[in-house]
């Protein structure tokens, strides 16, 4: 939709032509005709489509437009406007092949993802990109506290102590 004041500019250009029903003060009928000539401009999706359907009108019509035949002129240069940005549009690169090491995270572990000693560093594959160094130093930081607590956990369902474990036995890689 373009700007009403906009609208009303690109109407006034097409008054040289015949049948304009140009607004008299007091007459409702041309004030009326007047405003549906505007608000069948306002169909056009930017000021730049409503100055070329008003364009094109002026250089191939000596007759003013109906409200209908403008709206018409306004829908199908918003279509062709949409078809040339589809046709512009270049779909994203298709991603890359599935890292195995770090599984598209980025973050690859030196030694094990099940032991509390493993070491969180970047990998070498392109989703490095989206890491940042903190996510990295949080990881780590993250298993030199479960380490340092070093405090035995209880496995679900267990009722004895020799069922208790350590948090390295449990540890399944995520916090």
């Amino acid at each position: 939709m373009i700007d009403p004041k906009f609208a009303t500019e690109q109407i006034e250009r097409l008054s040289g032509l015949n049948f304009f029903p140009k607004p008299v003060k007091g007459d409702t009928a041309s004030i009326a005709a007047f405003k549906e000539l505007r608000l069948a401009l306002e169909c056009a999706n930017s000021d730049s489509i409503g100055k070329r359907v008003v364009d094109d009108w002026i250089r191939t019509s000596p007759d003013a437009p109906k409200p209908a035949e403008l709206r018409r002129a306004a829908y199908d240069e918003n279509e062709r406007a949409e078809a040339n940005e589809r046709a512009q549009y270049k779909p994203p690169a298709p991603k890359e092949a599935y890292c195995g090491r770090c599984q598209d995270t980025g973050i690859a572990e030196s030694i094990d993802a099940n032991s509390f000693n493993s070491v969180a560093s970047l990998c070498d594959c392109p989703a490095t990109d989206r890491v940042k160094m903190e996510d990295i130093a949080s990881v780590n930081a993250a298993r030199r506290k479960l380490l340092a607590a070093g405090v035995k956990t209880m496995l679900p369902n267990t009722r004895r102590i020799s069922d208790f474990r350590s948090p390295a036995e449990v540890y399944a890689g995520e916090f």
